[in-house]
């Protein structure tokens, strides 16, 4: 019988993270999907164009997608996130 399958919204953010970080794709969806408004409030506020701004948040999240094996600490992902924006 095949594993249950992982309610990603319900599971805390380091398992996630790790899930993500051995290359599953539904894992980092989740990420996406509860940092999106985050990074996206954090990227206006740096360069204060929207437009721009929705811009350089995807490019924020492809870039964590391709290093998201280097992240070392699960439950440092947020401070790694930010320093990845503020590093695009």
């Amino acid at each position: 019988m095949p594993p249950a399958p992982i309610n990603y919204a319900a599971s805390p953010e380091a398992l996630v993270v790790g899930l993500a970080r051995s290359g599953n794709s539904d894992a980092f969806a989740e990420l996406v999907r509860r940092r999106q408004s985050w990074i996206r409030n954090l990227m206006r506020r740096l360069c204060g164009d929207i437009t721009l701004a929705d811009d350089l948040s995807q490019q924020v999240f492809m870039h964590a997608w391709q290093k998201m094996a280097q992240l070392q600490q699960t439950d440092r992902f947020g401070p790694w996130l930010k320093r990845l924006a503020i590093n695009i």
